[in-house]
Formats: C-alpha cells, structure tokens, sequence
C-alpha cells in the first residue's frame, strides 16, 4: 500500500507530527507507529501554531 512505498522510499521516520485526525487514531497507523518504533506527536486540529 501507501505506507509500505513511501517508508521504501523514504526510509523510517524518527518522528511524525499529525493533527488530531481519526485516520491517525486508527489500529493501523498505531500498529504502524510501533513496528517503526516512530515517535507520535498529534496537535491539535485547525491550529497550525501547533506545527512547531
């Protein structure tokens, strides 16, 4: 999928900054965070000074 040829791509990220979205509260992206051993940091929605 997606995620597979992006981290192909990309390499696996040390960290991922994503709003408050459910697509990023879903069992996959969380199962997804903990195989990668990626840190998760979620701001809150509709507030890019959060984006820092």
């Amino acid at each position: 999928g997606a995620v597979t040829h992006w981290q192909q791509y990309f390499g696996v990220p040390i960290a991922v900054l994503v709003d408050g979205g459910s697509e990023f509260k879903s069992q996959f992206f969380q199962l997804v965070m903990n195989e990668w051993r990626s840190k998760l940091f979620v701001t809150t929605p509709y507030r890019p000074q959060g984006n820092r």
